[in-house]
Formats: structure tokens, sequence, C-alpha cells
């Protein structure tokens, strides 16, 4: 029964000083409910606890003193065991994989992903590079995974909602609890979009400051790539990096300036050797087959010298466009398809416009020129 082995991990989890780690570990060798039950204490400090754990998770084993939160989870709640067929490939490889996740909306296996992180204080450069990369990504059918924070997190949801992509939200509290609270309607958004919520944590358990560089571990592993955009020199978004070095994954830094604390930790980690982001289509094209849709875009995201008179006149409508008064984006699509221009041509020449700074997205999801004032 599969109330039984959810009863098998909350029992193991609810043990003080037995994290995912040490559960992992006892998993390989006493796997269900029902085998853990005829363990002896002798049997438990084989698997290395102590005295005091063996005769805790004994007695919650044969009370059942979890059910009620079995039983809660059960009537309530989506999750997902370590042990299920449908729990995610890459994330149950890593060193120390969640046995148990707890979500909201539909969270699958992505066959594409790419992790897009970095610092809640971050610049408006920052949040506009993030935006814009999500979006590509997006655009290129790559799910984004981040972790719903203010600043970076942000805007890399936005970005691939914006391109009506799938985005991945992992929590550092339970499923009930978003934080920040105002980000609550970008985690609707996220649900409406086919995206998921997901955490580790038992879903009514509030955000407390030490959980969530652990959810960073879930946020690298879920992804084939990360990419660090703008994180200080004691920032979270540094941890997930570790993880993601741990994990073999490719991270990606997004280089700033050098006057910029915000860019500290990312400029540190790219003269440590992680890849300098300053061709996102050549991101999509290194850690995964090549494929032809990622082809394309690679071929849309070539040097401005190669740029064709097309791409060059689009870009002076924007300019021309921008210059009389900062636009959303659906109004200056909208003007720009009235002058001939193909959908697919004006979101890749307002991304590459955007990530090379020659325009920005403001805070009220407006895009102005950049140093153009129309105050």
């Amino acid at each position: 029964m599969r109330v039984n082995q959810l009863l098998y991990w909350l029992s193991l989890l609810g043990v003080k000083g037995i994290g995912p780690r040490k559960a992992w570990k006892i998993h390989s060798k006493v796997s269900t409910f029902e085998e853990a039950l005829t363990m002896t204490n002798q049997d438990w400090s084989a698997c290395g606890l102590s005295t005091s754990q063996s005769e805790e998770l004994h007695a919650a084993l044969v009370l059942k003193r979890h059910y009620k939160n079995a039983e809660r989870i059960m009537m309530g709640y989506q999750f997902v065991l370590i042990d299920d067929p449908e729990y995610p490939g890459l994330l149950r490889h890593i060193t120390t994989p969640p046995p148990i996740l707890f979500y909201k909306g539909q969270f699958r296996e992505l066959t594409k992903s790419v992790a897009v992180v970095g610092t809640r204080k971050c610049t408006t450069y920052g949040k506009n590079v993030a935006f814009a990369i999500a979006r590509l990504l997006a655009y290129g059918e790559y799910g984004v995974v981040s972790g719903l924070a203010q600043g970076i997190d942000q805007a890399a949801h936005e970005g691939a909602l914006e391109a009506g992509g799938v985005t991945f939200a992992v929590l550092g509290s339970g499923i009930d609890y978003i934080y920040p609270r105002q980000n609550q309607l970008l985690a609707d958004r996220i649900l409406a979009n086919g995206g998921a919520v997901v955490s580790e944590f038992l879903p009514w358990t509030g955000p407390e400051r030490h959980r969530f560089p652990m959810r960073n571990r879930i946020i690298s592993g879920l992804s084939q790539a990360v990419v660090i955009v703008e994180a200080g020199v004691r920032s979270g978004a540094l941890i997930t990096a570790d993880f993601a070095l741990e994990q073999n994954r490719e991270v990606y830094a997004v280089p700033g300036s050098i006057f910029s604390s915000a860019s500290a930790g990312t400029n540190a980690l790219i003269a440590c050797g992680a890849i300098p982001l300053i061709h996102p289509a050549a991101m999509m094209t290194e850690f995964v087959t090549p494929e032809k849709n990622m082809e394309r875009i690679a071929h849309e995201w070539e040097a401005k010298e190669s740029d064709t008179k097309e791409e060059v006149v689009l870009a002076r409508h924007i300019v021309h466009e921008l210059q009389a008064a900062p636009m959303r984006i659906e109004e200056l699509i909208n003007s720009l398809r009235k002058s001939g221009f193909s959908m697919k041509l004006i979101q890749t020449s307002i991304a590459q416009m955007e990530v090379s700074n020659a325009i920005q997205r403001t805070d009220d999801g407006q895009y102005v020129l950049v140093g153009n004032s129309h105050e």
C-alpha cells in the first residue's frame, strides 16, 4: 500500500538526526514499511542509528505515530516518493535526493531543463538578463527551474511565463506557504501555465532561514545546467552553484561590473572556472545534443556583424517605438506586427536587445531604451 510507504518515509524523517542523506542510506538496506517493522534495535544500530534513534524509529513504526500526517497527505496533497517510477530521474541520482516531494500543479520529469537563479537584491541589469534568458529558454522549449524568491528568481519565472513556457518553483517552505507572500500571484500563474510548485517539506511547514539552502540542491538536481545571473559573495545562489558542481551539472555565470557587489559572486565563479554566459544560445547547444530548434535559436543569436537587413530594420523600428514612449511587450509586438515583421523575428530581436542592454524592462513591465528618459 502506498500509504505504508509514505508512512515509512515520514517515520524515518521524523527521527531527530535523520535527514535525507541518512534516510537514503537506510533505504538502501531497508526499503519498505513491512521490512522496517521486522527490524530490531540491533538491526537499526547496524544501519548507523544510535540507541535512542533506533528506539524512537521502532516506536514510530509500530505505533504508526505519523499515521495522521500520512492520512492528511493522502487525502489532500499531491506527492511523489523516491520509490515511484514517476520520480524525476535526474533528481534521484544526486547525492542526497529528497525521499518525498510534495507539489501543486503538473510536476513531472522535464526532458530539457535549466535552473536560473540569483540574488534577491538584484540590479535592474540582473533582473532584465534573468527575464530575457528564461524567456529565450522557454522559447526553446526548456523548462525553467528557480526558487520563487524576489529578485532574480522572480524575473526568471516571469520570463518563462511570458514566453508561454513551463517553470517549476522549488520552495524553502511547505507548498501551503508561498514565500514571500507577494509572489502568491506569480505562483498562481506558474500553476495556471502548466508548471508546478514543489517542496520536500511537509505542506504545512512555514518558511525558516535554514531550509532555503537545503532546497537549492533540488533546484540544481532538477536541471541539466544552472545559470547564476547575479550573486554577491554571500548569496545563497552560490550554494546552488556548489550543489550543481557536486551533481556534475554545467554552471554558467553572467559577467557583471567589477564595481557591482551584486556581481561579485558571479565574477568569482567565472574566475574559478564557471562558463561565462555572454551568448545564451551557445549555452543551449553546448550541454545537450543539438536539435533543430536549438540550431534555429543559435542562428537567431548571431553576432551583430552578420545581422540580416531585416533584423537591422526591425532593431531600428524598436528604437523608434521606444524613443516615443515606454511600451508594454504586447503593445510593442502589436505595433511591430503591423509593420510586417514576423512574431519569431520580433521575439528574438527583443530578447537580443534586452540581453545586450540596449533596452530594458522596468519594474512596472514596460520596455524602455537604456539611457532614454521619459520623466
